[in-house]
């Protein structure tokens, strides 16, 4: 027990909750679902010998959402804990199970216990591991998830960057600055706040007089006369609104304007690249969502489609494993009650590969129907292999596909004839049939009235010899 390894719950809480909150993650994710499941799922026994799972609404909302638990559980953790049912299987909660593992000749053998229990198996508990994102011997995660969690951080800080300093620009700070008035200020008429009288002197002098003038009186009598109109009943009513929003700053305060942010230039160049590189670690590329002509992949259309069309090969191979041992699991007793061992003899792994059931997924080819043509001319492909491949290209049901090809011409396809209306005999007029009988007996006897003057010459020329 003490070369048990924990994996942290914690930090798969953090990256569960991240996964489900990514919109760029969740469209990756739906882009995978999609291509994967959207033709279903079959099961195959044998050489391709379908097997009767029951019902087709058991494998619609049994089956098919397993599947997607599956996907969703390997992205975010690297690994899928499986609970076996009595008939169907399920990802299990995280908050049911804590996860421990021991390394084992180079392999992980993981041990499901029950939360809330001291160190309680949970039977019927598998853990499927082989995706490639084994967790670190400290019980770190490997997932992709986990290496998108920096980039996604990354954004959200720069978001809330970019909030801040527009709430700032929406309420801008400002200062107010005291200016220097030099030699001057002793020469200045009026009062500053920083005056002050020496009341103790017994002299006074030239600095502690104030001195007005013609022009001062008049202009100060004139302020008065706008200022006693402005107060009038009239006046003080339209302006009392806009005298809230009036400051009035110190005598030699003057307002500092400051540094106003402009934002960030570049924020949508850094959205793209991170974008691109989310896409590229779940193996979705990035011009198969977005479409703007500035992404460096948008033009490449044929590696764009070759990379997708790896990565659903990969996720189809490794859960048609996980499916596959899932369902032979459960219904190790049905299969086991069709052989008939007296004579198949007692070879396992024969038995195995005859009565094993797999699983697959008939996912839409990423050719043209013009392409599907060509291979059905020259042969590579059968024609029911044709008729479904496309019919799932233009998203028709497979029950469409007729059992037959048609009739072939040198353009190999003939054209079904349509049922023409039945032609109406036309009417004849009286006389008509015995002047086409007479004209054509004109015919006949004119072409040999034509011919005896060459014979009467060849004759005649003979003689003459």
């Amino acid at each position: 027990m003490d070369k048990l390894h924990r994996v942290n719950m914690e930090e798969m809480k953090m990256v569960k909750a991240s996964f489900e909150q990514s919109p760029m993650v969740q469209m990756s994710r739906q882009m995978i679902h999609n291509q994967l499941l959207n033709n279903g799922i079959k099961f195959c026994q044998g050489k391709c010998k379908d097997a009767s799972v029951g019902e087709e609404d058991d494998v619609e909302n049994r089956w098919v959402p397993f599947c997607a638990d599956v996907i969703d559980s390997v992205m975010c953790f690297g690994f899928a804990v499986v609970y076996m049912g009595k008939c169907y299987p399920t990802i299990m909660h995280l908050d049911q199970y804590y996860l421990k593992f021991e390394i084992k000749k180079n392999e992980l053998d993981f041990f499901v216990y029950e939360k809330g229990g001291v160190d309680k198996l949970i039977p019927n508990a598998i853990v499927f591991n082989n995706f490639g994102f084994s967790p670190t011997s400290n019980g770190n995660l490997t997932s992709p998830m986990v290496k998108v969690l920096p980039r996604l951080q990354f954004l959200k800080r720069i978001r809330e960057t970019c909030i801040r300093m527009e709430m700032q620009r929406s309420d801008p700070r400002y200062f107010s600055e005291v200016k220097d008035g030099g030699n001057a200020q002793g020469a200045r008429e009026g009062i500053d706040f920083d005056f002050y009288a020496d009341a103790n002197s017994a002299e006074t002098t030239d600095d502690m007089k104030f001195q007005r003038n013609k022009s001062a009186i008049a202009t100060l009598s004139q302020q008065k006369d706008l200022y006693e109109s402005y107060l009038n009943a009239a006046h003080a009513a339209s302006a009392s609104a806009t005298l809230d929003h009036i400051t009035q700053l110190p005598m030699g305060h003057a307002v500092k304007p400051t540094l106003s942010n402009t934002g960030r230039n570049d924020l949508v160049n850094i959205h793209k690249l991170v974008q691109e590189e989310i896409c590229a670690t779940f193996g979705v590329p990035r011009s198969m969502m977005f479409s703007d002509s500035s992404a460096r992949t948008s033009t490449d259309t044929v590696g764009t489609h070759q990379t997708f069309m790896h990565t659903l090969l990969w996720w189809k191979k490794r859960l048609s494993v996980i499916l596959s041992e899932t369902y032979n699991s459960l219904n190790a007793e049905k299969i086991m009650a069709n052989i008939d061992f007296n004579k198949e003899g007692l070879c396992v792994d024969k038995l195995k590969e005859k009565y094993k059931v797999n699983v697959y997924f008939p996912v839409t080819p990423f050719v043209t129907n013009q392409e599907l043509r060509q291979l059905y001319e020259q042969g590579v492909i059968s024609w029911k292999s044709y008729g479904e491949y496309a019919l799932r290209n233009i998203s028709l049901p497979i029950d469409d596909l007729q059992p037959k090809a048609p009739p072939c011409d040198a353009l190999l396809f003939e054209k079904p004839k349509d049922p023409a209306p039945a032609a109406q005999p036309a009417k004849s007029e009286p006389g008509a049939n015995e002047k086409k009988r007479k004209a054509e007996k004109e015919e006949k006897e004119s072409t040999p009235q034509k011919k005896k003057p060459k014979e009467e010459k060849t004759t005649s020329s003979k003689n003459k010899e």
